[in-house]
């Protein structure tokens, strides 16, 4: 296949790329967790408005 400017070889070293992606890790794994903290959040607030629900229909 053919596809000028989408597929091409890489230019980095094995060891360079690998390094480049260490640099960055920490940094990546934390803006992830705090992504998943936030969306607990929304979570828990959606599952809790939902039980207050069932409990008005219920009592």
């Amino acid at each position: 296949m053919r596809w000028p400017g989408v597929l091409k070889s890489n230019t980095l070293a094995p060891e360079v790329l690998q390094q480049l992606c260490l640099k960055n890790l920490s940094s990546v794994l934390e803006d992830f967790n705090a992504s998943r903290a936030r969306e607990g959040e929304k979570l828990k607030a959606v599952l809790i408005a939902r039980v207050e629900g069932m409990e008005a229909i219920v009592a």
